[in-house]
């Protein structure tokens, strides 16, 4: 089976050397299988390089019209540059396609909350990532905007979703083991946004995680914990699901709901739960964006493994800041939020990320990073990721993931204490 770098490339040479074409008549020509040029044909489309020919341009056929593409004009000469410049590798019989040796990046949104964060992310944060929607209720999967739609388990729910069963959910987890298991094949970093609690998220979050691990790439988890107030049955249900995918990721990123609950903002309820998907889709696009090079100070996957790939239970602070000394106040923040959590250690390794908008200063980030770094333990490996926003009037965000070497002994008093992060001193 030809690599899929291989095929993106094969295709593109054929389509400069046609006026117009069809996916049979590019089977034909290059002897890739359909489904393959198929995938890339969307992608070229998706990416506004190729067009469908009109009605008027399409020479009359007997039978069923077959669809045509033409490239859009301008593309041709620009498609033709960015081939120019693919080398050879000694012993290869086949010239490099960047796409072969880029990390493979893939966010899969699980259930209302993880799909409806997917599509918070295509809108706001345009990044190379391959975008998954996955569930077992059919209207959430298939309305998300996402490079690919999965819905599981019809045969048992129809298409409704599960009705908080998770015990059916491992059922369909198990019985849709390939179509899972090639959702994250050959990648390498693989993201999952999810809300625990109901039935979807947390029987697939933990069963994905696995095969994902298993399948060598870099597992990290952001997901959200419900309400108080939505009953213990339903706390319960999360914590079992959390406790699974801690076993299963390398990393998972927990933001309870009850966070919202904590601000004191004058939202309705429907913004504040918009609120808690946006930040699921800033954490998992900083952490694509990192290692895709999109930012200010990119990072690489291995840089990326090395602080979240190893055991340890991850802490995370995050703030915002306006106005002109937007960086004096992110660190206050961050800083209010260590004194509340009451920090006993410094972190063994942490991750660092920050967006701003355009304008954003080295010296902010210095401001921030020198902050957070007093936090690490001497010489610990301290990884920094920073973007900027298209928006003039995007607030300077910062997260700070940290991760000990060994989670401090719980008590019964930390376990009925709010954490940290959900207080009014770390706003977003």
């Amino acid at each position: 089976m030809a690599q899929r770098g291989q095929v993106r490339l094969r295709v593109r040479q054929e389509i400069l050397q046609l006026p117009h074409f069809s996916v049979a008549e590019l089977v034909q020509r290059t002897g890739l299988r359909e489904a393959s040029i198929r995938t890339e044909v969307t992608r070229l489309k998706r990416l506004g390089w190729i067009e469908a020919e009109p009605e008027e341009d399409r020479p009359a056929r007997r039978g069923a019209p077959t669809l045509r593409y033409r490239l859009v004009p301008g593309a041709r000469a620009w498609l033709a540059q960015s081939l120019a410049p693919f080398t050879r590798l000694a012993g290869l019989p086949f010239p490099l396609d960047p796409a072969l040796v880029a990390p493979r990046v893939r966010v899969i949104g699980l259930g209302g909350t993880g799909t409806h964060a997917l599509t918070q992310m295509r809108r706001r944060f345009p990044l190379p990532a391959e975008l998954i929607a996955a569930g077992t209720n059919a209207h959430e999967v298939l309305t998300a905007e996402a490079d690919h739609h999965l819905v599981l388990g019809s045969e048992w729910t129809e298409g409704y979703g599960l009705g908080g069963d998770v015990s059916l959910g491992r059922r369909i987890a198990a019985s849709c083991h390939e179509t899972l298991a090639g959702a994250v094949a050959g990648a390498d970093m693989v993201i999952l946004l999810a809300g625990l609690g109901g039935g979807t998220g947390t029987a697939l979050a933990p069963y994905l995680a696995g095969l994902a691990r298993d399948a060598g790439a870099l597992t990290i988890g952001i997901v959200t914990l419900p309400f108080s107030f939505e009953g213990q049955r339903r706390r319960l249900s999360a914590e079992e699901g959390l406790a699974g995918l801690r076993g299963s990721a390398h990393c998972v990123l927990a933001l309870p709901n009850d966070m919202l609950l904590q601000e004191g903002l004058s939202l309705t309820a429907a913004q504040s739960l918009r609120r808690m998907e946006e930040r699921l889709a800033r954490l998992a696009a900083g952490l694509a964006a990192s290692v895709l090079g999109h930012g200010l100070f990119p990072l690489d996957l291995a840089g990326l493994r090395a602080v979240l790939g190893t055991a340890g239970l991850p802490q995370l602070l995050f703030a915002e800041g306006t106005g002109a000394r937007r960086a004096e106040e992110v660190c206050a923040q961050l800083r209010r939020a260590g004194e509340r959590n009451g920090l006993r250690r410094q972190f063994a390794r942490a991750l660092c990320l920050v967006e701003g908008p355009a304008d954003l200063a080295l010296a902010e980030l210095r401001e921030i990073a020198s902050h957070m770094e007093a936090m690490l333990a001497p010489a610990a490996p301290f990884a920094i990721g920073a973007w900027t926003s298209a928006d003039p009037e995007a607030p300077l965000w910062a997260a700070l993931v940290g991760i000990a070497e060994a989670p401090a002994p719980r008590t019964a008093e930390d376990a009925s204490a709010i954490p940290f992060f959900l207080t009014g001193d770390t706003l977003e």
